[in-house]
């Protein structure tokens, strides 16, 4: 199973914008500001990373991946 990382997404499902999302990450998950790319919402911070990853594991019901993509 695979999975990617590394964009900040809109949650359209739950009608949260980018900009809500990437405040949520800088104030409630400690991602610093500096490290998301304004221009793209690309983001290779460590935190943002393991925080994605978790995620992807989460949805997917799976305890481990075989490929993950930045």
């Amino acid at each position: 199973m695979t999975s990617k990382v590394g964009y900040v997404p809109e949650d359209a499902e739950n009608e949260i914008q980018l900009r809500v999302m990437l405040e949520t990450l800088i104030n409630e998950h400690g991602i610093p500001e500096e490290s998301i790319v304004s221009e793209s919402s690309h983001c290779l911070h460590p935190k943002f990373l393991e925080l994605q990853l978790s995620e992807s594991l989460k949805r997917l019901n799976l305890e481990c991946l075989d490929v993950l993509y930045l």
